[in-house]
């Protein structure tokens, strides 16, 4: 009568003490890789976001604005590489409407709706810029608002 009870607590402890540790080491896996990234500020719209190192000599474009919005063009002197785009929360309801299956955002504040976007095929980009797609995901991660 006690064994079965006794196995269930030690095999609960096991399993505790491994998502414990699992999580402090997935956790630190993850702030380390964005360690020495660089910091891109932007005071207008009231965000950053960090860079890797092999996205050194890109440039930063506003376009707009347009009816949907306005965005920044991230590039490396040819096409967006990744965009940033801007809507209010009417533009953004116009949007839904016209299209709802563009109806998702990555993060908003009392005044924008921030949506990250980049062609998931590489179309017209290079090889470099290609290679550079793949890593937005990482670096919308690390979108933070600031003052």
């Amino acid at each position: 009568m006690f064994k079965p009870l006794l196995i269930t607590v030690l095999a609960l402890a096991v399993v505790a003490a491994a998502v414990f540790v699992g999580g402090k080491y997935f956790g630190k896996e993850a702030a380390n890789e964005t360690a020495g990234w660089e910091v891109y500020e932007n005071k207008d719209y009231g965000f950053s976001l960090s860079f890797p190192k092999t996205w050194e000599g890109y440039t930063v474009e506003m376009e707009g604005p347009f009816d949907y919005g306005s965005y920044l063009c991230f590039s490396f002197g040819r096409f967006c590489v990744m965009q940033v785009l801007f809507q209010t929360p009417e533009q953004f309801q116009n949007q839904v409407e016209q299209y709802p299956e563009l109806s998702g955002y990555d993060y908003r504040n009392e005044n924008y709706y921030y949506t990250f976007e980049y062609l998931p095929g590489c179309g017209q980009l290079n090889e470099f810029e290609c290679a550079r797609t793949k890593e937005v995901p990482k670096i919308s991660k690390t979108f933070q608002f600031i003052k």
